[in-house]
């Protein structure tokens, strides 16, 4: 089958700051023809899916989506929408200059659940959260239309860092909030930034928590409790990811992608994807659909 051609976007130039809120037909209408072929954004998407079920494709997995779904997508996320634009909803981009014009946003939204890397993808249907989220969302509207100005960028960016929060407080309440509090989470967000640094070249668990300074007992504790998996899962899934990542965006061949992920003998790189994907490398870069 024919290779994937994966096009990379940064937001547009065009507009006087790196923020949008979209109805999700009007990007169908605007951006058909880009959205429903697999792509890599360099900026961040928040997407309700507000009515009528559909797919979305994050990173080589194909998710359904039901109604009053929020999906969270980090920068660089490789995704497609689906090819018919019946559901409804609203679509939120921005980018880390917007977000972040301090310390102290830029290590908010790394620290965010909602954009880690830890997790294969980030939604969650809206419960007792649905009529606050809507009123925000309408006021972050309302405000899109206003003159472009310096309190205009601040109160968008307010309602955005409120957005997160709300759906923050939604996924604690449906789990024991009381973990969120503890050092678990800080030692998995510990994990989860060394693990971005240093997955091409370290695989062992000793490695990130001697890094940290706790046991690897403690840091299986604290991934299995907030995440669900160990420590050595996450590993691999994220090593995995970039894997697959770099078999279809990517032109290089199997031994510069096996090299570049610390991985002295490209044998051995096969083996390991096979066993994690049921495939070869090379099987899996020749059957992925065309977009």
């Amino acid at each position: 089958m024919q290779k994937v051609s994966i096009s990379n976007y940064s937001f547009k130039k065009s507009l006087p700051q790196e923020f949008q809120i979209l109805e999700l037909k009007q990007l169908y209408r605007n951006s058909s023809r880009v959205i429903t072929k697999i792509h890599r954004s360099e900026f961040y998407h928040i997407i309700w899916f507000q009515k009528g079920k559909t797919r979305h494709m994050v990173d080589f997995e194909e998710i359904e989506i039901e109604p009053d779904t929020v999906l969270f997508l980090n920068q660089h996320t490789i995704h497609r929408f689906a090819q018919e634009g019946d559901a409804e909803g609203k679509v939120i981009l921005f980018t880390d200059n917007f977000f972040s014009r301090s310390q102290d946003d830029a290590r908010f939204l790394q620290s965010n659940f909602l954009f880690q890397n830890l997790f294969s993808v980030s939604y969650i249907s809206l419960c007792r959260q649905k009529s606050t989220f809507s009123d925000i969302i309408d006021l972050m509207i309302n405000e899109s239309k206003q003159e472009n100005s310096f309190f205009h960028s601040e109160i968008l960016r307010h309602y955005l860092h409120c957005i997160l929060l709300i759906v923050e407080r939604e996924m604690h309440t449906r789990q024991d909030i009381e973990q969120y509090k503890s050092k678990e989470v800080e030692y998995v967000h510990l994990f989860s930034d060394l693990l971005e640094k240093h997955f091409h070249t370290q695989r062992t668990v000793r490695f990130y928590a001697g890094e940290i300074g706790i046991t690897v007992k403690r840091l299986n504790q604290a991934t299995t409790k907030i995440i669900g998996k160990s420590p050595k899962d996450i590993i691999i899934n994220r090593i995995i990811l970039e894997s697959k990542r770099q078999l279809v965006f990517s032109n290089l061949n199997i031994k510069e992608i096996a090299y570049g992920l610390g991985c002295n003998e490209p044998t051995n790189f096969i083996k390991f994807f096979k066993k994690h994907c049921r495939a070869t490398p090379c099987e899996f870069r020749e059957r992925f659909p065309s977009a």
